[in-house]
């Protein structure tokens, strides 16, 4: 069993380890935004020349439909381009009028399939049920014994921390490994 010299040290250890992380973190950041800083105004630049070499390119293919006429697109240096058949766009000027006129004019099973209907519980307003309400509707409470606690008090770096966890690590994908600078 612990003591509250061994929590002692073990909270140093703790407090140290994710001033490390954060530290890493803010010279990371500061790396990434020095990276981002010189390179931006070049890709501005190239950013730009392709836009207007699209518009060139777009104004081109307009001009000239009648060299798309079979087959209707081309490949050409690499780039696919000419004409193809558009799809549509569905408009919706007022949704609950939408909604109304598709219920008066089709029957349920056509109306189901037209319109989206989400019913959810809210667990927080269920949370402040009492909880013999709560288990007339079927609902568990779970995890309610007590719990071991670890935060730290310095609030700027746990939300540092939190932030890289969010952008960096949930995001990982396949083997992708990070690795640690030291």
């Amino acid at each position: 069993m612990a003591d509250l010299n061994e929590l002692e040290q073990k909270t140093k250890q703790y407090h140290f380890a994710e001033d490390a992380l954060a530290e890493a973190i803010r010279r990371m950041e500061d790396e990434i935004a020095d990276v981002t800083r010189r390179h931006m105004r070049g890709i501005k630049l190239r950013f730009e020349r392709t836009k207007e070499a699209y518009e060139d390119l777009y104004a081109e293919i307009v001009s000239a439909p009648d060299v798309f006429t079979k087959p209707k697109t081309r490949t050409i240096n690499g780039v696919v381009c000419g004409f193809k058949k558009s799809k549509g766009m569905v408009a919706i000027a007022d949704e609950a009028v939408t909604i109304r006129l598709i219920e008066k004019h089709f029957n349920q099973d056509m109306a189901d399939t037209l319109i989206k209907t989400t019913k959810k519980c809210i667990k927080k307003a269920l949370a402040n049920l009492p909880a013999s309400d709560l288990k007339k509707i079927g609902v568990n409470v779970e995890e309610t014994g007590d719990k071991a606690v670890i935060a730290l008090a310095a609030s700027d770096t746990e939300k540092l921390i939190a932030a890289f966890r969010k952008k960096y690590m949930e995001d990982a994908q396949g083997d992708e490994e990070i690795e640690e600078a030291v």
